[in-house]
């Protein structure tokens, strides 16, 4: 009977000794130093949108099943979202020796993100938050996107990330070995330095033209080209470049991204209606496309002074009259082409890709 009894005791310790974890957990295996240089860890982790709150930063996952997530690789939820989202993984390092990695939250437009790093049964170890509410000085790595320093210890080590915004809810997660990542950060920020100095070349060659033709026209492309690579430096998590680098929620960097959007709709409108003159050649594009001008600009007003992004419901309308626009314009451009309006055939194909672009990128992300 005492040899039962001792054996039972022994079983039931070695079960309490097992990490309380999902069978479904698949861990990162590094086996040696130059194992994943840089990649998404989409396989890898489990999803969950806690709408009830369920899970307490201060307990986490310890007295919550792991059954809830999915291991499915959904990895966006989509706007109008402000509950805790959460994400669970694990790195298996069999390299025999500690190792240091890095996660990139791979989407700037993160109001929060919060670390954790969690022991066998799923507590807190120790923890760390990034993400626009916190200045981009105080960043210990600094990049447009939150990057967190992973100390990796010998055998399995769990970590759980939390993110909380008003704006898309994407767990874009990458893991980088240290020299993949400085490779990563530099040729990234001269990519959007190259883009972003090329519509600024084209903003300001097209204002000496606006002034020296005294085109509308060409006025109006100007404000628009503006207002678009303003959109991106606020989009892409650029702004601390160039100001506001010691300020928490700095501009552009929360509902303020949408007014923006708005003043792109805006100004979109206006020079298509001045560059196809769809006022004289086609009534229905021409009061169509001013209608959404005039909705956007509404929104614009609204948000501006009273609202400041309060209303969910805003932020899908910005964005839903941007996406459609785009097909409208296509649509008026075709319609010129028609009429043998020789400059619509640049003006349609100009949007039509940018309007299959957006689309594949919007699908990709569903």
């Amino acid at each position: 009977m005492l040899l039962v009894i001792l054996g039972l005791l022994l079983t039931f310790t070695q079960v309490q000794a097992e990490p309380i974890s999902s069978p479904s957990i698949n861990p990162i295996i590094l086996t040696s130093e130059t194992d994943w240089r840089s990649d998404r860890i989409d396989d890898y982790m489990g999803t969950f949108s806690d709408e009830k709150a369920v899970i307490q930063a201060e307990t986490l996952l310890k007295n919550h099943s792991l059954q809830s997530f999915l291991f499915e690789g959904k990895t966006n939820f989509g706007v109008n979202k402000k509950w805790p989202h959460w994400a669970v993984f694990a790195i298996d390092n069999r390299s025999g020796a500690p190792m240091v990695r890095y996660l990139e939250q791979a989407y700037s437009a993160t109001d929060s993100i919060s670390l954790y790093r969690l022991d066998h049964a799923l507590g807190i170890l120790d923890e760390a938050h990034l993400g626009d509410l916190l200045a981009s000085d105080e960043r210990p790595i600094p990049y447009r996107h939150p990057v967190f320093r992973l100390e990796l210890t010998e055998g399995l080590n769990y970590f759980a990330v939390r993110i909380v915004t008003s704006s898309i809810v994407r767990f874009d997660l990458n893991l980088h070995h240290p020299q993949e990542f400085e490779n990563h950060r530099s040729s990234d920020l001269l990519a959007l330095g190259l883009l972003l100095g090329g519509i600024g070349f084209i903003v300001v060659y097209n204002l000496f033209l606006a002034i020296s033709t005294k085109s509308r026209s060409y006025a109006l492309y100007v404000a628009y080209a503006f207002s678009y690579m303003v959109y991106l430096l606020g989009f892409l998590g650029l702004v601390p470049y160039v100001m506001f680098s010691d300020q928490a929620n700095s501009p552009l960097s929360s509902w303020d991204l949408y007014l923006v959007i708005d003043l792109n709709t805006i100004c979109c409108v206006l020079f298509t209606n001045a560059f196809l003159d769809l006022r004289k050649h086609s009534k229905f594009f021409y009061w169509l496309l001013s209608a959404m001008a005039t909705i956007a600009a509404l929104n614009f007003t609204a948000n501006l002074l009273f609202l400041h992004g309060s209303v969910p419901a805003l932020k899908s309308l910005s964005i839903g009259s941007i996406v459609l626009m785009g097909y409208f314009l296509i649509g008026a451009g075709t319609r010129m082409i028609f009429k043998g309006y020789k400059p619509a055939y640049y003006f349609t194909f100009a949007w039509a890709c940018l309007v299959v672009g957006n689309t594949i990128g919007m699908a990709a992300n569903v």
